[in-house]
């Protein structure tokens, strides 16, 4: 577990040393850290797509993004119910 932990930090501080967008850096860092304030990962991919490609004006759509399970199957497989057999359950 210690070796998850240690990549996950050299990953954030590699970042602050290659991403000079400073709004960027801090938007990714409050999405390690959880912040309330930090832009959703789609987001944050578009932003850092357009740094990549360096393209300001770039059209592509990140709410486009496919992700999986999708957001209706995630609430399903890892809700608590309320009622019925598995109610309180924490999956």
């Amino acid at each position: 577990m210690i070796e998850h932990y240690s990549q996950l930090t050299r990953m954030s501080l590699e970042l602050s040393l290659w991403i000079k967008d400073v709004d960027l850096l801090n938007d990714i860092m409050g999405l390690f850290s959880h912040s309330n304030s930090a832009s959703d990962i789609r987001t944050l991919v578009g932003k850092v797509r357009k740094l990549i490609l360096e393209d300001q004006y770039d059209k592509f759509d990140p709410n486009n993004i496919v992700t999986w399970p999708s957001y209706t199957m995630n609430e399903m497989l890892f809700s608590t119910p309320t009622t019925g057999p598995r109610a309180g359950a924490i999956i």
